[in-house]
């Protein structure tokens, strides 16, 4: 049975792992990734306050199924507190089950109760081309607010 947990340090090569899937499914594939930076904001986001980070793992015996990286900060314009995700992937294997929805609802309860937010912020990226993560997110009472444009800049 799939349970969520919150990171320790124990999780760091869980949460590289997890974030190199994400990444190659992300629409930054295509940007070449540091592992030795990835591990140490990995350990840098555990030892960070729990009201400002929130590093959670979806496990199912002793299979890590998912991870959900996100943040708490307030608005530069207003004293409103909102809660982002940086980071969402779950295991192909594992997406029709409940676990990412136990990720996301473990989310909000973090983001609510522990970091204080007034928001919850998720993304959905360009690569959802069947609408399946937005249709989601709307189920979960979210709504669209806006889209992400993305330019390299090339020399």
């Amino acid at each position: 049975m799939s349970k969520v947990v919150l990171a320790t340090e124990q999780h760091v090569n869980d949460i590289v792992e997890m974030s190199l899937l994400f990444h190659g499914e992300s629409p930054y594939a295509d940007i070449a990734v540091d592992r030795e930076k990835l591990n140490a904001v990995a350990v840098n986001f555990i030892l960070t306050d729990a009201d400002h980070v929130c590093l959670l793992l979806i496990a199912d015996d002793d299979t890590v199924a998912g991870v959900l990286i996100g943040y708490a900060s307030s608005l530069p314009f207003s004293e409103a507190k909102i809660a982002s995700e940086l980071v969402w992937y779950v295991l192909p294997a594992y997406r029709k089950g409940i676990g990412a929805g136990k990720l996301l609802k473990t989310f909000e309860y973090w983001a609510r109760f522990v970091a204080k937010a007034d928001y919850v912020q998720m993304v959905s990226v360009a690569n959802d081309v069947s609408d399946k993560v937005s249709e989601h997110y709307c189920k979960q009472g979210y709504t669209l607010k806006e889209k992400t444009f993305l330019k390299r800049f090339v020399e």
